[in-house]
């Protein structure tokens, strides 16, 4: 392993890379995982959010060609208009703590989630899940907590819900739903 000089100004720090590390941008995100901070470059575009999905282990995926079917419907649509519920992101890092390579999933995950909005669950997604939970419990047609959450959070955001699982989503009321895969 090679070592690098850190170099201290005022309230902040800074590294020189050797030239082999470097960047081709001048823009990187930057994670902490446990003891050790992680530098990535910024993403653009789409094709390059999916090339992270080769650095998780095997374990982590079940279906890891799926994400290319995705990959081409991202292509037509704006970076801006695409988001993901804080709800997904925990299953996300669910998985990850579940993994047999914890260290390299969760680069692997920052590294993905890095260029996307993840919404926050709100008070509005809270009492919309409430009321979807009663009537498929009433109709004995409850699906799963964190897919109720998921729908609870698009329907509060009116957003289409992305998901390969329509049969479970297609439960939820109102609830606009696209399959990409």
């Amino acid at each position: 392993m090679e070592t690098t000089k850190i170099f201290n100004s005022g309230n902040s720090q800074a590294v020189r890379l050797p030239k082999k590390y470097r960047f081709k941008n001048n823009e990187a995100y930057i994670s902490k995982i446990g003891d050790a901070v992680v530098i990535f470059p910024k993403k653009s575009g789409w094709s390059s959010l999916f090339e992270s999905l080769d650095k998780f282990s095997e374990d982590i995926f079940e279906e890891r060609n799926k994400p290319i079917k995705v990959l081409k419907k991202f292509k037509n649509i704006e970076p801006k208009n695409v988001c993901i519920s804080s709800i997904t992101a925990s299953e996300l890092w669910t998985g990850v703590h579940k993994s047999t390579n914890f260290e390299k999933n969760a680069i692997a995950l920052e590294e993905f989630l890095s260029p996307l909005t993840i919404l926050g669950y709100d008070e509005k997604a809270s009492k919309i899940y409430g009321k979807i939970r009663s009537v498929l419990e009433k109709k004995g047609k409850i699906i799963g907590s964190m897919d109720l959450l998921i729908s609870a959070h698009a329907l509060s955001q009116e957003l289409i819900l992305v998901t390969n699982n329509v049969k479970e989503f297609k439960r939820v009321n109102g609830l606009s739903i696209e399959n990409w895969t």
